[in-house]
Formats: C-alpha cells, sequence, structure tokens
C-alpha cells in the first residue's frame, strides 16, 4: 500500500487561507494528519488551526 505523499512537512513556511474567507496569511506547518488529511498550522497571532491542502499554498 502506498502511503499519501506529504505536500508540505513540519516546520514549513506557506500560506494559510483563513477559514471563511478568500485571505491567505503566512501560517507554519505544525503536522499533517495521514487519516484525516489535515495540516495542523499556526497563524503569526498564535492562532492553531486545521486545513486541507487546498486551503494551503506557497
Amino acid at each position: 500500500m502506498k502511503m499519501p505523499s506529504v505536500k508540505y512537512q513540519k516546520g514549513e513556511l506557506v500560506m494559510g487561507r483563513w477559514p471563511g474567507s478568500n485571505l491567505y496569511y503566512q501560517v507554519k506547518v505544525l503536522s499533517f494528519d495521514v487519516k484525516e488529511q489535515l495540516y495542523t498550522v499556526i497563524y503569526k497571532d498564535g492562532t492553531e488551526l486545521e486545513l486541507k491542502e487546498q486551503d494551503i499554498k506557497v
């Protein structure tokens, strides 16, 4: 069984879409949940959220 590839790595700085808007802010990737296919990220203000891959860009 092939493991899904992880596009963004822990510690990487990327742009994350703020939920409910079209605005992107710089976030740091904290982890990736393979089962749920969600990235846990932290925004500069300290807010931690789980985002789908399509809500993250470089």
